[in-house]
């Protein structure tokens, strides 16, 4: 992995970490769109290009808000990584299942 993909992936880990502790702190609570589009993206390939759709395809309320602010450079390092499997990645997964809707 180059040192731009390292520090991307950096940057995730602690954004990632940043949101779930704030989520499971109750100082940030997703909205019902935001619970679907984790759902969505958590349920799929787990990819830069399926990252990227389920953002692009997000209404503007959640393409601007702090879940997609996360996203978005997920997005970068899961396509630089080519399935980097790090702590940046786990801590998106346990991020997006959190908040998932309950089944």
């Amino acid at each position: 992995m180059s040192t731009d993909a390292t520090a991307m992936a950096r940057a995730l880990e602690r954004d990632a970490g940043a949101l779930l502790a704030d989520y499971r702190a109750g100082m940030w609570t997703p909205s019902s769109q935001e619970r679907g589009l984790a759902e969505d993206l958590a349920r799929g390939h787990w990819s830069g290009s399926w990252f990227r759709e389920g953002l692009r395809g997000a209404p503007v309320e959640v393409r601007v808000g702090r879940l997609a602010d996360v996203l978005d450079p997920a997005a970068s390092v899961l396509e630089e990584a080519g399935g980097f499997s790090g702590r940046a990645v786990l801590l998106l997964r346990q991020l997006l299942d959190a908040i998932s809707p309950e089944p």
